[in-house]
């Protein structure tokens, strides 16, 4: 006798989605409490010299002050923070918001702005039901409050380069222009997504408007710094991420490869061969009017961006896992495919936790680099898939 067939397993997958509106809520309410749980922390001892829980935070704070104050925002300054600010002189303008608040409400405030914006970019996604928006913003989650325990920015550039693909494949162009170059602002890798507009109509009002807010944030500081201060400003910066650069290889693809074969690549070399790879399948010129081919593309840049980035933490990979959870909610979904995905949530989001074992973390995964493994595989199927003839779309989004 035949019985009637059980929910599959996409069905009861979605089920877990639960209304967005509630999302909101459990976003909110999660910044609230690793704010709590970080500033009631005692302090971190780092080389003998006692510093908080949040520190990354009270570097970007700090910066809008000593912005203020003329000083060089590239010096090491261990009297207020530990480790070296290496952001723009715009964003320690941008930071005055926050810099100006105590540093409970201030702290509180940024990992908002590091929680909510992506809650509402992931809300705005075309072509994409509202179930599965929210398992997407579930999957999420534990990798947005690892970016907050860090008090890291990552959670925004996630935020801003979902906008610009948002607004981009709504023909917004102008907006989307200034969330990639607001981005560029707060992390250099941010260029990179400014091939996304060569898919879309009105090129040339996307590049004037680019040029237009790049030379408004370029020369925002000078409200409250001279020129020839800020011109030693991004001269020092310029300095400081040119020395950065050497021996350094980062969760990815680099130190996969150091700590797989011993060897020590060449993180110059490594990077220009993946970013021909990554821009390579945008010579099928005839397929950019195909709303799979363009997610497909913006999904493998958040995840290179990652991958290929000698300078990858492990609060950086909220936006790796932002890319491998739309990859698999956009294409058909197959074993090998829920396989990665089930990878990635283990390796990449659980691994950072306390629900992950620390003797497995401290004796497998940190030595094999094993949290970059699932990106990687998913952006060669990725590739994969970009160079199909054809990617039929995920069918029955709800």
């Amino acid at each position: 006798m035949k019985t009637a067939a059980g929910p599959s397993f996409s069905s009861r997958f979605k089920s877990l989605g639960g209304r967005l509106d509630t999302l909101f809520y459990v976003y909110a309410a999660a910044a609230v409490a690793v704010t709590i749980i970080e500033y009631a922390k005692g302090p971190k001892l780092l080389y003998g010299e006692g510093y908080t829980h949040y520190n990354n935070f009270l570097i970007f704070k700090h910066s809008f002050f000593n912005l203020l104050a003329g000083l060089d925002l590239y010096a090491p300054h261990p009297e207020q923070y530990y480790d070296l600010y290496k952001y723009s002189p715009t964003f320690a303008l941008l930071m005055a918001p926050f810099a100006l608040l105590p540093d409970l409400p201030g702290l509180l405030l940024w990992n908002l702005l590091n929680t909510l914006p992506l809650y509402w970019a992931v809300r705005m996604l075309p072509d994409t039901g509202e179930r599965t928006r929210a398992v997407i913003l579930w999957l999420l989650l534990l990798d947005v409050m690892t970016n907050m325990h860090n008090s890291q920015s990552n959670g925004l550039m996630a935020a801003l380069f979902l906008l610009a693909f948002v607004c981009l494949e709504r023909g917004r162009v102008e907006w989307a222009s200034l969330w990639v170059v607001l981005s560029v602002f707060v992390k250099l890798f941010g260029v990179v997504f400014a091939a996304l507009f060569v898919m879309y109509p009105r090129r040339r009002r996307a590049m004037l408007s680019g040029i237009g807010w790049t030379a408004l944030l370029v020369t925002a500081p000078l409200v409250v710094v001279s020129v020839s201060f800020l011109e030693r400003l991004y001269e020092s910066w310029w300095a400081l991420l040119a020395a950065d650069h050497a021996g350094r290889y980062g969760l990815s693809l680099f130190g996969i490869v150091r700590a797989w074969f011993g060897l020590e690549p060449d993180t110059t070399f490594l990077a220009a061969l993946g970013g021909v790879a990554l821009l390579a399948p945008m010579l099928q010129v005839g397929r950019y009017r195909q709303p799979v081919f363009r997610r497909l593309m913006f999904v493998s840049m958040l995840i290179w961006v990652v991958i290929f980035n000698h300078k990858a933490e492990s609060p950086t990979f909220i936006l790796a896992m932002t890319g491998i959870v739309l990859w698999y909610f956009t294409v058909p979904r197959t074993r090998l495919r829920l396989s990665l995905l089930l990878a990635a949530v283990v390796l990449i989001s659980l691994s950072p936790t306390d629900l992950f074992p620390a003797s497995i973390r401290s004796n497998f995964i940190a030595p094999y680099e094993l949290k970059a493994l699932p990106a990687v595989l998913v952006w060669l199927a990725v590739q994969v898939d970009l160079w199909r003839t054809r990617v039929p779309e995920q069918p029955g989004r709800s």
